[in-house]
């Protein structure tokens, strides 16, 4: 506002030094007017051309698509809609468990209930309690998949285009490119938009709360992560990487010894009670009726059950079972410890170093590491798990020595995906894996060539000087 009152000034100034200084002054508001509309056609642009993908993607099969008896994915989601507004809360993670019992914390139980709410008022069938399991009909498909796209562009994509303009738009202008290439990630789009499910509701809480972190704002991103963690509880990958964060950051220094302890307590104390009121408020209506029903909401959490590892995910436990079958060897109880171990070996090195300098970076490279740990090495993995790992390495393509291999991990977490695309007959997916790495390996050889001119440019000017 200031710059306009000075453009406004610049006629009525009579010294022309003045005059010349009012100009710089227009020039550079005008600068900024354009950067920024051009910034805005960018952003609206990549929008315009996911929303374009995600439908493509919605016309592909999904997950158990005219699969009876049974089904796949759309029906659990689904069948989750009419049990949560058919039955009473107390019920909710007791009824016919065999069927697609809820298996997912209390926030995505929530988001079932809204969208059978919401249901209702376009067919009430589509939820009617026991009668419509296996429905299949148009109607539901195109409201199911727009229930997928709506969120993915409300709560996922603002938070990751505010995330890439925190990054780049330091010292760069947003480029095109670069947002479309951490917008198209493929692994998310199929996992959501074909496969069928809304992981990118934790996800996109998650990277709300990473934001909410760059921004120092503690407590708003502790909330924010407890609701990611308690839509999916596969955000447990990223616990121990946020934990350490918020604890470092929290731990004052530079002061006397108990000063710095006793301000250090006071702000852990007031993180653990913001973390705790968020849990509770989140669980009370699955404690009133009685401590059993949420007992039972963990037992369905954490199906120890179900064995190492699902189908053919890309982890440790499914690769050696080749050579090593660990499931005839060991009881479960001795697999948990074991893998148990192994996630936690794996993790320090990049905890500790997080420890000792909480920055972004080293955030977001403990994010990845730890993520990948628990991907390779925990007790029961999905194939869509490998998400957790690709997520926070967009946030590191721009930078200057991993942003390489960031390109190659992302697209390694794609072709993981393969075996699922398979499985859910989707497999015109390889496409767009494959040139979504060329894309990678493209984008990085233009950065590298940024940078060499940058590294140029800097070094006429140090040999003029």
């Amino acid at each position: 506002m200031s710059s306009l009152v000075e453009f406004v000034k610049v006629d009525t100034c009579d010294n022309p030094t003045d005059h010349e200084d009012k100009l710089k002054v227009c020039n550079h508001f005008s600068i900024g007017l354009y950067k920024k509309r051009e910034d805005k056609i960018i952003v609206l642009s990549c929008l315009a051309l996911l929303f374009v993908v995600a439908s493509c993607l919605a016309v592909c099969g999904y997950s158990g698509y005219n699969k009876p008896i049974i089904y796949g994915d759309f029906e659990a989601q689904r069948h989750w809609m009419e049990v949560t507004v058919n039955l009473p809360i107390s019920k909710w993670y007791f009824y016919d468990l065999d069927y697609w019992g809820l298996d997912y914390p209390v926030l995505t139980a929530y988001h079932s209930w809204i969208l059978g709410k919401i249901s209702q008022k376009f067919n009430s069938s589509w939820v009617e309690l026991d009668k419509s399991r296996g429905i299949e009909q148009i109607e539901l498909k195109l409201f199911m998949r727009f229930s997928v796209i709506i969120t993915l562009m409300l709560i996922y994509v603002p938070a990751l285009i505010l995330l890439v303009i925190q990054n780049e738009g330091k010292q760069n202008k947003i480029s095109f490119l670069q947002l479309a290439q951490v917008l198209l990630f493929p692994g998310l789009l199929f996992i959501d938009c074909a496969h069928f499910q809304y992981n990118h509701l934790s996800l996109g809480l998650f990277l709300w709360a990473i934001l909410a972190f760059d921004k120092g704002k503690l407590f708003l991103g502790s909330i924010l992560f407890v609701l990611a963690l308690n839509h999916k509880q596969m955000e447990l990958y990223h616990a121990l990487p946020v934990a350490v964060f918020l604890f470092s950051r929290s731990f004052k220094r530079g002061q006397s010894i108990f000063a710095a302890i006793v301000e250090s307590i006071s702000n852990l104390s007031k993180l653990a009670f913001v973390v705790f009121d968020t849990f509770f408020i989140l669980w009370v209506p699955f404690l009133l009726p009685h401590p059993s029903v949420a007992l039972q909401v963990l037992k369905r959490l954490f199906p120890f059950y179900r064995g190492l590892f699902e189908d053919k995910v890309a982890n440790f436990w499914c690769c050696a079972s080749i050579f090593i079958k660990f499931k005839q060897i060991y009881s479960v109880e001795k697999l948990i410890k074991i893998s148990t171990l192994l996630v936690l070996s794996t993790c320090l090195p990049s905890l500790y170093c997080l420890l000792s300098k909480p920055n972004g970076r080293n955030f977001r490279l403990s994010l990845i590491i730890c993520s990948l740990s628990f991907y390779l090495f925990s007790f029961q993995v999905h194939e869509k798990s490998i998400l957790l790992v690709g997520i926070p390495a967009l946030l590191l393509l721009d930078d200057k020595t991993l942003g390489n291999s960031m390109g190659i991990l992302l697209s390694t977490c794609c072709f993981s995906l393969y075996q699922l695309c398979i499985k859910d007959g989707v497999p015109e997916m390889l496409p767009f894996f494959i040139f979504y790495h060329l894309f990678n390996v493209w984008m990085e050889k233009e950065r590298a060539k940024k940078l060499n001119l940058v590294k140029e440019e800097n070094k006429m000017k140090i040999m003029v000087i």
